[in-house]
């Protein structure tokens, strides 16, 4: 369920910003910047989650 909404809302987002401009130059902007955006996501989720920051799995083996 998590994977439907996540793939199509890259696709929906872009599309919504293309249909909200009126010139092809700034039609050509707008999904550029959409998927520049897009793509920092993949940045900022690879510096928030940590190895530092992880639980080690025998803490998680001691839980009853």
């Amino acid at each position: 369920m998590v994977a439907i909404g996540a793939f199509s809302f890259g696709a929906l987002c872009t599309a919504w910003a293309a249909a909200n401009v009126t010139s092809d130059t700034a039609r050509a902007s707008a999904i550029g910047t959409v998927v520049m955006f897009g793509n920092c996501g993949g940045l900022i989720a690879t510096w928030t989650f940590l190895r530092a920051s992880l639980v080690p799995l025998s803490a998680l083996a001691m839980v009853d």
